[in-house]
């Protein structure tokens, strides 16, 4: 009986958040009793729970700033001697070998 357990569920389609207005939602949803809980119908008041999304797509400009970033760190491995273009050699592996 310790721990947290499933009582209840609620569902929002991908469509209904993607056709609101500037992609966002703000919605009140009454929970789904999850099959198997301990909680029978009529036990409790059925709950609700406010729920905000917002969801917001980078631009263009934004995602090849983010790009050239994440591919700007594997161009140089950063070790003493200089290697480029081997992300997988590191300043501990120089000294090794």
């Amino acid at each position: 009986m310790w721990g947290s357990k499933l009582i209840a569920k609620s569902e929002i389609p991908w469509k209904v958040i993607l056709e609101s207005q500037n992609m966002e939602l703000k919605n009140w949803l009454k929970m789904d009793l999850v099959s198997g809980s301990d909680c029978k119908e009529g036990m409790f008041t059925i709950p609700e729970v406010e729920v905000e999304i917002k969801v917001r797509v980078a631009s263009v400009s934004e995602m090849e700033k983010q790009n050239k970033r994440r591919l700007n760190n594997w161009n140089e491995c950063g070790c003493k001697n200089g290697h480029d273009h081997q992300a997988w050699c590191n300043t501990e592996d120089c000294d090794i070998f």
